[in-house]
This record gives C-alpha cells, structure tokens and sequence, in this order.
C-alpha cells in the first residue's frame, strides 16, 4: 500500500508544480506613467483567500508565482489611488494595468500618495510635479530651477556639470527658452532629466530634459489664461491665451503669446595686457533694452485608432530689440594716462519671420512600433547699430554696422521599436540638413566686410537594445554620425575649414534595485560641434577697444563620460566624470596685435578633465518639503599665462536649499537660497555669489484661478565675477544684471481637463540648438 501510495503523492506534487504559473504584469497611471511601490494581491476567485502578494518595481512591473487550479483575482492597491480588481488570464499576463487617481480636496489642497517626489529610472532622475509643491511654482523654467541638480548661469538653466539641456515638452523640442514661461507649473505631469544621452540623440546632446504634461480626455472647448508681470528697475510682462477643442479622437490647439518690456544690464572690465607695453583698459558698460516678442500656433492631432496617430502645427513669431547703451573709458600705457573717451550707441535687432513647423506620426503595428517626425524652421535676422565716440586725446569716431542673417532647417527623424527576448531594441535614421548665411558691412571701413555661408547635412543611424534580468536593467547603443560641412566666404569655399566627419558612438548603461536602493552605471561618448555663431567670421564692433567675433577654424570637440548614480527614498547622489578632447572655449586675446584692443573669441584647448558630485535630499516634515541639493565640479586644466603654466584647479561648491511650506487657507509659502563658491571654471577664477528668493501661491475660484507672488534675490546678490586668463592677457569682469525683482503670476483655466498634451517628439533637435 506504502508502495502504491509514493507515486501517487510524486504525480501529486508534479500535477502541482505543472498548474503553477507565473502572473506578470505593469502598473501606470493614467498618463502611462509606470507606478512603483503598489500593493498587489492575489486572491482565490471563490473565496477571496488569500494566495500571494508582493509590490510593483521601479518600472512598475511585477511578478508573482499563482497556484493555478481556479479562478484569481489580483487586488491593486496604493495611497492616492482607487484599489483596482483585475481578474488573472489563463496565461498569466495582465498586461498594463491603469490606476485611476483618488484626490480628497481639503482646503483648496489636495491631499495625495507620500511616495517619493524625486525617483531614479533606469539612469534618469524623474521628478514628479502633479499634485506635488512644485505645481504651485507658476511656470515650468520655475520648476526646473528647482530640480535637484539644477543651476542657474546667466538667466539660462544647466544641468550640474552637463551644461546647458536640450529640452522636450511631450516629445516636441524645446526651440525657444521663452516656451518654458509659457508653460504653467500646474500643467506639468512630470520631468525627466537624463545626464547620459544614449544612442537615439545627437551625439552632441550632453543631457536631456523630457517635461511631460497632464493627460486629460473630456470632451469640449477649453481655454487657458495665462500672465506673468515682472517688476525691477522696470516692468516685463508675458501674455498668452491658450484655446483647444477635443471631439472623439480629434483635438485641435491654438495659442496667443505675446511680451514686451524694459530691462537694465551693466559690465565692469579691467583689463590689462603685455606685449611691448603694459596696456590697462578699464571701462564701463551700461544698457538699458526693450524688447517685444510674438507666438502664433496652430495645430492638431487626430487618434486614430489605440494603435495610430497623427499630428502637424505651424508656429509664426518675430523679436525685436532696441538698446541704448553708454560706454565709459580710460586707457593707461605702462602707468600713463593714453586716452579716455565715452560713447553712446544705439541699436536695434529683429528676428521675424520666424517659422516652425512639425509633422508627427505614431504607430502600432502588431508588436512593432513606429515614430516619425519631420520638422521646418526658418529664421531671418537683422541687426543695426550706430555708436558716436568722443575721445579726450584722439580723434572722435562714428561707427555704423549692419549685419543680417538667414537660418534654415530640415529634419527628419524615423524610430522603430520592437520587443526581442527579455528586451526591447530600439533602432532608427535621423537626417538634418541645414543653411545658415550671414552678411556684416561697416560703413566706414573700421572692420571689414563679409558675407558668410555654412550649408551642413547630417546622416545618423543607431541602433539600441535594453534587456531586463529581473532586477536588472541593461542597455547598450550605438550611433554613426556622418557629417558633411561646407564654409563659404564671398562666395568662394574655404578648403581649410571645410570638413567632412564620420564618427561612430558607442553607449552603455546597467541599473538595478538592490533592497531600497536604485543604483546606475552610464558610459556615454559625445562630441560637441561648435554652433553658427561661433563659427562666424564676422566682427562685431563693441567700442574701439574692444571687439569679438567666431571661429571659422574651430574643429568640434570629443568628450567620454562616466556616470554613477543612487537614489534611496529620498537621497539622490551622482558621481560622474568627464574627459573633453579639443574642448571649446571662449577666449579674449589682443586684435591683430594691438594691444590696447580686446578681441572676444573662440578658441580649441587640447584637453580638459572634470569631475562633478552631487548629493540631494527632499524628504518632508508635516507642513514642510525641504529640498536640499550639495553639489562639488572640480577640473584638471592648464593654460599659459605671461609665459608659464596657470593651473585651474579650485573646485566649486555649490548649494540650493529650497523650502516650501503648506499654510492653513491653501496658501503656499517657498524660501529658497542658492550658493556658488569661488573656484575655477575653464580657464577662469569666478568669485563667490548667493541668492534668496521668497514665493507665496495660492488657489481661488474652486481651483481655476492660481495666483503664485515671488520676491527674487532679495538682498540683489547675485552678481557674476571672475578674472579671466590669457596668454598674456588678464581680464576682470563684473556683471551688474537686473537680478532682484517681483513676479506675479496669474493663470485662469476654464475647462481645462478638455486638454491633451501634443505626441511629437521632433526631429534635428541639436541643430536647432545650434541655430
């Protein structure tokens, strides 16, 4: 009986082991955002027992063994989210599975899930802003500012040790900053932020941000009211009118944006040069400029079908600048009192037409998915100056200069992917061809004349595979690039700066969960082209000591990176380091020679090494969220200088510390303060500056009316100044921008949950950066 009774009890436990299966599946919210951390439970169809459980990853997937013999049911839970029952299919695939949101509005404030503001994805930082203190912010460049490892240099947004970002709103390149105040903070999803560039960007790309909006599906008309007024020593202001209508599967969009206001800007230099003599320039600077701007944009987007789509917009614009600016100077030789002389000079630039456009196609074809963009951008410039000088010793000089320019930009961009094994490989062509001419006539013959031609085209193809192994995320790419560069001068073609560059680009990255702990690994090579206005070889006029110009000579330069990156519910930390071959660099040097003229330029340096760190903490106490960013860029770098080796090697540490604090009444209250050590920068020694800023928010009108009041630099601290190095040039600079000011902000939304955000993703995006 024993003998009969032991096969039975094996074919048992086989039978057992062969009905068990494994239930996997991904959790997001109705944006498509993955959601990590949700509970998940399965439980016996009958009888509501109990059978397994366990949490979505990172990337929201998850797995779980059943035991098979009945119908499951799998029971989804998280804070700020309806539990979800979803019954389990025979094979076990749930598939995607979306969890609606669960708001309890308390005070004009909505209450919602404590899961981490700031998460690590993979190698990117993702920053989630809906529902969260930096909705309340007023405009998307507020946002940013915010993000750990975020800087501000000179009103433009970096990330830390990457330099300036290509941005993305919902797939479509950001072409102008100026689109960043356009966007309202409360219409943000979330942002993604990625400091290692894999193979489908341009191997100039240095870091990437992907700003994604609020997805919302209702039916109707809505419109968005939005004004932002800035007040210093004079008043900006911006105003734009958003209208969308949404019917079925067709949205169609427009908007209205315009600006104008009045803004102060001072320099101080003293430079000094030796040739034969010890030349010493000290002048002042200072503007005062209006400028007045224009959008117009229209569009649509039509679904199809859950597994087409399709979209096109068009977007006219145009600027215009007037400044006055007065000049004052005194010019000594060896000790000696050589000249001193004023000027005033009046200018004015315009940039309009302006024309974009964008043309997008998103498609399904069984497992098989399908990106396509096209793009056109056009834009014509014009800029006139007239500068009267008076000189104490020397004879007074009237300077006249007009200079027009025409960029032109056509872009493709065809990107398939398709699940293979664990993974997904990504694979497309990107092609951008582009004309940039530029003409420079300065009537009284002080600077010569030019008219300038660039025509580029550009041929990439890459290829991209990132494979899962349980917790473990692997990607590896590759990108050819083969560019061909023409310059011309006069109509004649420059052999010497012509160039044709074929250049493959490799990149690799692996993350993993270990406990609570995301962990990254990224190596990424990148190369930098220099843009179109440094590689011009016009000249422009500042005053009769001082003038700048591009580089026609300047050869692109080459750049490996490493990346390490770790995030534990809320600490993030990054470590990365940077080798640039041929790096580019603006330089001041004497014109032609002549000592007592400063020629500003450009110029490539053999190699440069750097390092940066950041470390950021944002956890929350009650009515508090701090956001405390550390951050260390150090460089190994060396010029000459007055005939010996100056090494640039002081590191720079930073700090951001922002707070925002939630009020009874639904008001929100922020104090943040910025810090910049002194340190070196290329071949710079910048001085130490500061920031505090104050900010009060607050919703009116069931929610539809947002009002947010800053007070920015309040103590009017934040002031660049550094000595600059060359050869035998030292150069001091202080910036006196208009820094302290007072911003209001006002936005209205009717309807607004009838908006949806546009599915372009564009295409050339590093040429319009360059342009």
């Amino acid at each position: 009986m024993k003998k009969c009774l032991l096969p039975i009890l094996l074919l048992l436990l086989l039978a057992g082991r062969v009905a068990a299966q494994k239930i996997v599946g991904t959790v997001t919210d109705g944006s498509g955002a993955p959601l990590m951390y949700v509970n998940i439970v399965l439980v016996a169809g009958n009888d509501s027992s109990f059978v397994a459980g366990t949490v979505s990853d990172t990337e929201g997937h998850f797995q779980m063994d059943s035991r098979g013999g009945g119908s499951e049911v799998l029971k989804l839970s998280s804070v700020g989210y309806k539990t979800l029952y979803v019954d389990v299919p025979s094979d076990g695939n749930v598939g995607t599975v979306c969890m609606d949101e669960d708001n309890m509005m308390l005070d004009a404030v909505v209450v919602k899930a404590a899961r981490p503001v700031t998460r690590l994805k993979g190698s990117a930082l993702v920053t989630d802003v809906e529902n969260s203190l930096l909705a309340k912010e007023g405009t998307a460049k507020d946002v940013l500012g915010k993000l750990p490892g975020m800087t501000e240099k000179e009103n433009e947004l970096e990330v830390f040790g990457k330099g300036k970002p290509i941005i993305y709103i919902d797939g479509r390149l950001v072409r102008n900053s100026d689109e960043l105040l356009r966007l309202g903070s409360d219409e943000i999803k979330d942002v993604e932020v990625i400091t290692n560039p894999g193979a489908r960007y341009d191997a100039t790309v240095n870091a990437v941000i992907r700003i994604r909006t609020i997805r919302k599906k209702d039916d109707g008309i809505s419109a968005d009211v939005r004004s932002q007024n800035l007040v210093g020593d004079y008043y900006n202001g911006g105003h734009q009118l958003s209208l969308n209508y949404r019917k079925g599967g067709l949205d169609l969009f427009g908007s209205l944006y315009v600006s104008q206001g009045k803004s102060p800007n001072g320099i101080d230099i003293d430079q000094h040069i030796q040739i034969d003599t010890l030349w010493n320039t000290k002048w002042n600077r200072s503007i005062v400029y209006k400028t007045r701007e224009y959008y117009g944009k229209i569009g649509f987007m039509y679904q199809l079908n859950e597994h087409h789509s399709l979209g096109a917009y068009y977007e006219l614009g145009g600027t215009k600048r007037t400044d006055v600016t007065d000049y004052t100077s005194d010019v000594l030789a060896d000790g000696v009192p050589y000249d001193a002389w004023k000027s005033l000079s009046h200018s004015t630039s315009r940039s309009y037409p302006s024309h974009q456009s964008n043309i997008y196609y998103n498609g399904q074809a069984g497992k098989l998915e399908i990106d396509f963009n096209a793009d056109y951008l056009y834009v014509k410039r014009r800029s006139d100056q007239a500068q009267n000088e008076t000189s104490e010793n020397y004879a007074d000089r009237t300077v006249s200069t007009s200079s027009d320019s025409r960029s032109q930009l056509l872009a493709e961009k065809l990107v398939f992917s398709y699940p293979i094994g664990k993974g997904t490989l990504d694979w497309g062509e990107e092609y951008t061809h582009t004309d940039y001419r530029s003409r420079f006539n300065n009537a009284e013959g002080i600077l010569s004349g030019n008219d300038n031609k660039v025509t580029e085209n550009n041929v990439a193809a890459f290829l991209d595979y990132g494979l899962k192994l349980g917790k473990w995320n692997l990607n590896a790419g590759v990108r050819y690039e083969h560019v061909n560069f023409r310059y011309m001068v006069n109509g004649t073609l420059q052999e010497g700066q012509s160039k044709t560059y074929n250049n493959v680009f490799p990149s690799f990255s692996v993350s993993t969960l270990w406990g609570e702990t995301h962990w990254s690994l990224s190596f990424n090579s990148k190369m930098t082209r220099p843009d179109y206005g440094q590689l011009d070889g016009n000249v422009t006029y500042n005053n009769r000591y001082s003038y700048q110009g591009g580089n026609p000579f300047l050869k692109p330069s080459k750049r490996q990176s490493l990346d390490l990156s770790a995030s534990w519910k809320w600490l993030y930390f990054n470590l990365a380091y940077e080798h640039e071959k041929d790096a580019i660099m603006t330089i001041n040097e004497p014109y032609e020679g002549n000592g007592k003229i400063m020629y500003i330029t450009y110029r490539n340096f053999d190699k440069i090494h750097r390092m940066n760190a950041l470390a950021s903490l944002s956890p929350t106490f009650g009515i508090w969220k701090p956001v405390l960013s550390l951050g260390l860029t150090t460089q190994w770098f060396s010029d000459i200088y007055n005939g010996h080796e100056k090494k640039f090697d002081n590191p720079i540490f930073l700090t951001t510390f922002n707070n925002s604090f939630r009020l009874p009444a639904g008001f929100v209250f922020g104090l943040d303060f910025n810090y910049q050590s002194r340190g070196s920068y290329e071949h710079a020694e910048l001085f130490s500056f500061w920031r505090l800023d104050a900010s009060l928010y607050r919703s009116f009108l069931g929610g539809s009316l947002d009002v947010t009041l800053k007070f920015r630099d309040i103590f009017d601290t934040y002031h660049m100044k550094g000595d600059f190095y060359n050869t035998n040039m030292l150069v001091r600079q202080i910036n006196h921008d208009e820094s302290r000011r007072v911003i209001l902000t006002l936005s209205y939304k009717f309807n607004s949950s009838k908006v949806k955000k546009y599915q372009g993703s564009g295409a050339g995006a590093a040429e319009k950066a360059r342009l």
